[in-house]
C-alpha cells in the first residue's frame, strides 16, 4: 500500500489509510506499507511507480 503522508494526507487522511491497512490485517490479510512523506494524493502515482512496478514484477 502506498501512503501519501504529505500534510496529513491531502485527499485521503493518513488515519483513514492506516485504518484500511489495519482492517486488511484484522481480516487475515497481509499488507506492505510504504510511506511517501513528500507526496500528496496527486503526485503519489508518479513517485510510487518504480516501487509498484518492482512489486508487480515480483508476482509474475
Amino acid at each position: 500500500m502506498c501512503m501519501d503522508t504529505f500534510d496529513g494526507g491531502t485527499a485521503v487522511p493518513v488515519i483513514w489509510q492506516t485504518k484500511c491497512a489495519d482492517l486488511v490485517k484484522k481480516n487475515g490479510g497481509t499488507i506492505e506499507i510504504k510511506e511517501y512523506p513528500n507526496d500528496d494524493h496527486f503526485s503519489l502515482p508518479h513517485s510510487c511507480a518504480p516501487d509498484a512496478l518492482k512489486w508487480l514484477k515480483g508476482l509474475f
